[in-house]
């Protein structure tokens, strides 16, 4: 509960310096499952070099953040690189071969689409 309090407090102040710190809060191993409040304030930034994060939670982390985050790919405009798309690929396939729930629920296909636009003229 205090988590998500001063997830939304940071996102609120709307500095952008705050970034680091909800990143380094998503991916800490005990919050992978419950972190979606987290990701939902980095939403509230421009999250424009982060798609390599974007698509680690989704791919990664519960079903709500992983709902959160794919708002972002349906709401924001993302900065590709060829070494972000040469990982996410290799993240891709490997959660193609063993799905979680998550990725199961937002689909294959849908995930797979919205990779190939992404990464068009990369």
């Amino acid at each position: 509960m205090l988590r998500n309090q001063a997830a939304y407090g940071l996102a609120d102040i709307g500095n952008p310096q705050a970034v680091p710190a909800l990143l380094r809060a998503i991916f800490k191993p005990e919050h992978v499952d419950n972190n979606g409040s987290i990701v939902y304030a980095l939403l509230q930034f421009d999250c424009a070099d982060l798609l390599e994060e974007i698509m680690l939670i989704i791919f990664y982390h519960g079903a709500e953040a992983s709902f959160t985050a794919n708002v972002a790919l349906q709401e924001q405009a993302f900065n590709v690189t060829l070494a972000q798309k040469i990982s996410i690929q290799h993240h891709w396939q490997l959660v193609k071969a063993n799905p979680s729930e998550a990725v199961v629920s937002l689909g294959i296909d849908y995930l797979d689409e919205v990779l190939d636009e992404l990464f068009e003229g990369v």
